[in-house]
């Protein structure tokens, strides 16, 4: 833990969070949700609100298949920008739409761009949200090839690493090819892809880092 931002989380298991930004989007969502029922991995997606309400049941599926779904704010701007009024109303937006659709309240929040105040963190902390962050960002929106993105994920692998990637926002082909490669060198180096909240329960945990 750095301050009330989580990067990554200490354990002695050979486990990592993987994590998807933006959607859910029917273009590309469903494609990395068969790739990780697949695999038998689990997976963490901060949705975007505007995206929720028009693909409901794709939040409805991520939960069903015992996947995290987090608060990403509701049109996504960069909360640093914002006062404290319409942050707040970022986030009040997002957490009812999930609720009404999941009947759950979202315990995780990442904000947009990872782009962070102490006003953020004050606003995160009023919900109730862990705010999580990311020890390895595969920039992938960036669209930087496939081997690039499994490059970054494998050079930087650690137990208890957060990985950022995005399953909207644009073409994903790559992440979703990136993904297919990733699922099986990651099994082939024993390494177990967990949700966030699984990753904070794993037995041999430690203080979050």
């Amino acid at each position: 833990m750095t301050g009330n931002l989580i990067y990554k989380h200490r354990t002695s298991d050979k486990k990592i969070a993987l994590t998807f930004d933006d959607g859910p989007d029917p273009k590309h969502t469903p494609f990395l949700l068969d790739l990780l029922k697949a695999a038998g991995a689990k997976a963490t997606f901060f949705a975007v609100g505007r995206q929720l309400e028009s693909y409901p049941s794709l939040a409805r599926r991520i939960v069903e298949e015992g996947h995290d779904l987090g608060n990403h704010t509701y049109s996504h701007p960069d909360l640093s920008k914002l006062d404290a009024g319409p942050m707040h109303e970022e986030l009040l937006k997002t957490e009812l739409i999930i609720q009404n659709i999941t009947e759950t309240k979202p315990r995780l929040f990442r904000p947009p761009y990872l782009s962070c105040n102490r006003q953020v963190v004050k606003a995160a902390q009023k919900f109730g949200y862990l705010t999580i962050m990311a020890s390895i960002d595969t920039h992938d929106y960036k669209r930087p090839g496939v081997k690039p993105i499994v490059g970054t994920v494998m050079s930087k692998l650690n137990k208890g690493a957060i990985v950022l990637m995005h399953d909207s926002g644009g073409d994903r082909r790559q992440t979703i090819e990136a993904m297919e490669k990733l699922l099986g060198k990651l099994n082939k180096k024993q390494y177990e892809c967990v949700s966030v909240t699984e990753l904070f329960h794993s037995p041999n945990s430690h203080e979050d880092a």
